[in-house]
């Protein structure tokens, strides 16, 4: 079992300010690495876990239980970006007829469908054509 598997199973009242005084960049670096390692975290969970780390040691800092924040030089992991996905035409028709009892919706999704499907055209042109269908 690993140092950090042991630490989870640690009662939280037992944490006092020494223990925090003891913790390392390292050791911060070494629990980022567990959670990618062991718990296959991806990269936006582990941005989000260093952003909370910063989070508690600036709110320690600020309120003077600390005297150095060492957790502002952790770096997040650079998260790639994602292609937008779309609906194919038989989703598209699918969700219409999904919502076909509730009209609002139905609404909303055939406009959105009017205006994604005249690719090409500026905007101004796809709102004003769709409008004068309604």
């Amino acid at each position: 079992m690993t140092d950090f598997r042991k630490a989870s199973q640690l009662r939280w009242k037992f944490v006092d300010i020494n223990y925090i005084y003891s913790i390392t960049l390292n050791d911060m670096y070494a629990f980022i690495s567990y959670y990618q390692n062991e718990r296959n975290a991806s990269a936006g969970a582990q941005s989000r876990r260093i952003v909370l780390t910063r989070q508690f040691w600036k709110y320690l800092k600020d309120n003077d239980l600390i005297e150095s924040n060492i957790a502002e030089r952790l770096e997040t992991f650079k998260q790639p970006k994602r292609l937008p996905r779309y609906l194919s035409l038989e989703e598209s028709v699918r969700l219409l007829i999904a919502c076909s009892e509730n009209p609002r919706d139905h609404c909303i999704i055939w406009l959105s469908n009017q205006l994604m499907s005249s690719k090409g055209s500026s905007s101004d042109t796809r709102i004003n054509g769709s409008v004068k269908e309604l």
